[in-house]
């Protein structure tokens, strides 16, 4: 016989999920953000799905679509953690970026002009193919500097 409380976990699984999502976003800094920089149309630029991004203390695994054109960069998350994510999209302008070594992985952290306390990393090897597209200058200019600085 099944014990009742293994019955419930599918509903202790659907009532945690929004609260899961909600902490991720205030945590992360997503939320403050979104104040500024949330993102109602549609992108026109070059997407990047399913790539990993953190930002605070929430790691977006695989869950992330990023986008790139001459105006900006948008972040967004999949549909199963929207709740509290909307997508953003921030202006060239208001973006620093930087690149940091991270134990023995080197990686480009993004800060906001706007938030500074607000970081958000990405791969070095993601922020390469970005920097490739037509407008992703900020990006394209990072990668000069570093190649300066290594020569």
């Amino acid at each position: 016989m099944t014990p009742v409380w293994i019955k419930f976990i599918p509903l202790l699984f659907v009532l945690e999920w929004p609260v899961i999502c909600l902490f991720a976003a205030w945590t992360s800094g997503w939320r403050v953000l979104a104040r500024e920089y949330r993102f109602n149309a549609r992108f026109e630029g070059k997407c990047f799905r399913f790539v990993t991004g953190k930002m605070g203390h929430a790691n977006y695994g695989g869950s992330m679509t990023l986008g790139v054109n001459s105006e900006g960069m948008l972040m967004c998350v999949n549909f199963f953690l929207r709740l509290g994510h909307p997508p953003l999209f921030i202006r060239w302008e208001d973006l620093e970026a930087k690149i940091e070594r991270y134990f023995w992985i080197e990686r480009v952290v993004f800060s906001f002009k706007k938030f500074p306390g607000i970081r958000f990393a990405i791969s070095k090897g993601l922020a390469m193919k970005m920097k490739d597209e037509p407008g992703a200058r900020l990006l394209a200019g990072l990668f000069q500097i570093s190649n300066q600085e290594k020569s």
